[in-house]
């Protein structure tokens, strides 16, 4: 039984077609799967670009307010103990420099 040149030429179409349309889905196909997956890098990227941000916010945050009881506590300690003896001796001042009214 020989293949006659129609029917290998018919052949040939059918395949050269095939291939064609296998090309085609191949080249829409795949720069889908790559951004699907370049999709999922980034979005795994953001989640843990986050989760870090949340991490620092949060030590940040804890340390101003250590920051802030630390102040609060030198300005009690230091400064308001040294006010009051600063308060006396302007008003001891200010009692022996003006005249008395009586």
């Amino acid at each position: 039984m020989a293949i006659s040149q129609v029917t290998f030429d018919t052949i040939m179409q059918v395949a050269t077609l095939g291939g064609v349309v296998f090309a085609v889905y191949k080249s829409i196909r795949n720069p889908q799967i790559k951004g699907e997956k370049i999709d999922a890098v980034m979005q795994k990227s953001c989640e843990l670009k986050h989760q870090f941000i949340d991490e620092k916010m949060k030590t940040m945050s804890e340390d101003l307010h250590d920051i802030r009881i630390n102040h609060l506590d030198h300005i009690e300690k230091i400064y308001l103990p040294n006010i009051d003896k600063d308060l006396t001796k302007i008003y001891q001042i200010l009692e022996d420099r003006l005249p008395n009214k009586k």
